[in-house]
């Protein structure tokens, strides 16, 4: 599914409630215009780590929609409780065992186990634990709910991917997490599908030159000079000629470009932090759900930006610093430019 249209958050507006909204209406003109009915696979709709996952995808339960968000690493999850006891008194357990995103020893085995090799990530695997839920409170979207009524049990899936490297070369800091929900029954091939998906949405959204990147591929894919793929090579290699004309980022050039995505008031004010090429901190005082969202846009972006939360005095301030991999980075991908070149110089005979 296409990106759909970005969405400026009003004041008194609340996150959650915008996105709701936005995939109910996605999925109405799918109806309306017979892009969806009965019978149709369930469009997937990915969102970032600011998203309240369980929350969504309670809202959206009973809709022909799967819905696929990233996780923060500290999420804690939980299994459904074991079958009540014969003769067992008193109200029964709702949370099992306790399922720990940061904790390996908190974690079962999974239900759902693979693993493939990506020409980008290395070796990838990938693990799924269906029937998991996290325990509400009445807070944020629950404040509401009737005190003389439970507060929901939200089942779904959490995928766990481990990558050997990332696009850039780069060694991954730390792993990926998802939750999955929809109409259809948990298995492999879907799992499979899913992390597919995940990845190949970070790299539209990450790799710059997305046309170049899936073009060298195919060529190398094609394994040599073969009829058909010349205007290709020829396209590519003046591509990344045009790249390694441009002038390096100077040492004292601190300027980061922050992807689009979302135009709220906040990412105004990280892209102009982005953008300055001499600052290189921000102590930036944002309630919890503010600071939420702006660790989910770093995250999901990959910027090299270290953000922490200093816990002294309310509002917690979130410290923003750039880090020396912006320059690793870039030295890394004229590396990587050098090295397409030169093999398509020498595997296509294109023209120096």
């Amino acid at each position: 599914m296409d990106p759909i249209e970005a969405r400026r958050i009003r004041p008194g507006q609340d996150h959650t409630d915008v996105t709701i909204v936005q995939i109910t209406d996605l999925l109405a003109d799918l109806q309306a215009t017979g892009r969806l009915a009965v019978g149709y696979p369930p469009p997937l709709v990915m969102l970032d780590a600011g998203n309240y996952a369980t929350d969504i995808s309670h809202a959206l339960a009973g809709h022909p929609v799967q819905v696929l968000v990233r996780l923060r690493a500290t999420r804690v999850f939980y299994a459904d409780p074991e079958p009540r006891r014969p003769g067992e008194m008193g109200a029964g357990k709702r949370h099992g065992r306790e399922f720990s995103c940061s904790d390996p020893a908190k974690r079962h085995a999974p239900d759902i186990a693979l693993s493939a090799d990506s020409p980008r990530y290395g070796r990838v695997r990938v693990r799924a634990w269906t029937g998991l839920h996290q325990k509400l409170n009445r807070t944020g979207r629950w404040t509401g709910h009737p005190a003389d009524e439970r507060l929901p049990i939200v089942r779904g899936t959490v995928i766990q991917i481990v990558v050997d490297r990332l696009p850039d070369g780069r060694k991954p800091t730390k792993d990926l997490w998802l939750w999955h929900t929809g109409p259809a029954p948990v298995d492999t091939a879907l799992v499979d599908l899913l992390w597919k998906a995940y990845l190949r949405r970070k790299l539209a959204r990450t790799a710059g030159d997305r046309a170049r990147v899936l073009a060298m591929a195919t060529l190398r894919a094609a394994g040599g000079h073969q009829a058909g793929f010349g205007e290709l090579a020829i396209n590519c290699a003046e591509r990344i000629r045009a790249l390694l004309a441009q002038p390096q980022r100077a040492p004292g050039d601190w300027s980061i470009a922050l992807p689009a995505g979302c135009a709220c008031e906040l990412c105004e004010v990280l892209g102009t932090f982005l953008r300055h090429p001499e600052r290189r901190a921000l102590d930036w005082p944002l309630a919890k759900d503010k600071r939420r969202h702006v660790h989910a846009r770093i995250d999901d972006a990959e910027l090299p930006v270290l953000h922490e939360t200093r816990r002294q005095s309310r509002p917690y301030t979130l410290v923003l610093t750039k880090t020396e991999a912006l320059f690793e980075r870039e030295r890394l991908a004229r590396e990587r430019d050098q090295a397409d070149l030169a093999w398509l110089t020498d595997e296509w005979k294109v023209s120096t």
